[in-house]
């Protein structure tokens, strides 16, 4: 299995699957890398069957026009209803006060069911990932 994904839009490492890290490199994604970045994670998420949780690093976003945030929102809902029973939690990076606007927009329109925590910095991501990705691992030991 291919362990590193890229797009011009996004890198997608699942080297420590369950642990997903999604990495945006993209100031300013517009439709179609919105429309790249779903193609690329529908081919990566494809193939899980079993529970995982994501860290999507999207400090470099800057500004999304209103196609590519109704984009992102229609990308949003179809993860919702694909991926539900297995995606577990979003840690979201998030140091930018105009994108964490943008995406609580487009969290209120699209309604994702799966949880989403808003992350400062990408060490208090994978800190709080690593620590649920623990509890996970050790309830399915229980389980």
């Amino acid at each position: 299995m291919q362990l590193i994904y890229k797009c011009s839009v996004a890198t997608f490492d699942i080297s420590e699957f369950p642990l997903v890290k999604i990495v945006c490199h993209k100031e300013q994604p517009n439709l179609e890398d919105v429309i790249e970045y779903k193609n690329l994670k529908n081919k990566v998420f494809k193939d899980f069957n079993e529970p995982f949780i994501v860290i999507s690093d999207v400090s470099k976003i800057k500004w999304m026009d209103s196609e590519a945030r109704i984009e992102y929102g229609k990308n949003l809902k179809e993860s919702d209803d694909k991926y539900l029973h297995l995606f577990k939690t979003a840690y979201v990076v998030v140091p930018n006060i105009v994108v964490n606007i943008m995406l609580k927009g487009i969290n209120l329109v699209a309604k994702p069911r799966f949880r989403q925590v808003i992350c400062s910095s990408y060490d208090e991501a994978y800190k709080k990932a690593k620590s649920e990705l623990k509890f996970m691992i050790d309830y399915q030991k229980v389980s």
